[in-house]
């Protein structure tokens, strides 16, 4: 089941460098979090301070959102509690959103070609 978002600011937590965000499952909040080198990922120039990884998480917030709820189906880290978004997670997420936008120029440009021409469709009455 997807996770939706929330009106959570995020959280630095300055000793492990990562920031932590709550999302939804229907009436259950889910803690979430981004390391340092999955925001790096994003934004390889950053400036690493608490302020920085803010302004970066929320730059990027919702694809960060979109990994968190996509992992939420069995990958929850080893505290049992929380969802964390890792590069490693942020590189397959955006190969994968590049292979399925590759499949589908593919498919609209050969499903393109066999369409009828748009007068014919829009005004069938002159033919």
């Amino acid at each position: 089941m997807p996770l939706t978002a929330t009106f959570d600011p995020g959280h630095n937590h300055y000793p492990s460098e990562k920031v932590y965000f709550f999302m939804k499952d229907c009436n259950r909040r889910i803690r979430c979090g981004v390391s340092e080198p999955a925001l790096e990922v994003f934004d390889p120039k950053f400036d690493r301070s608490k302020e920085g990884r803010l302004v970066a998480f929320n730059k990027h917030r919702a694809h960060i959102e979109s990994v968190a709820s996509d992992k939420y189906d069995g990958e929850i880290e080893r505290d049992g509690r929380t969802i964390l978004v890792n590069a490693a997670d942020i590189g397959t997420h955006l190969s994968d959103a590049r292979n399925h936008g590759e499949r589908t120029r593919r498919i609209a440009g050969s499903e393109q070609r066999n369409l009828p021409e748009a007068s014919a469709l829009e005004r069938p009455w002159l033919d």
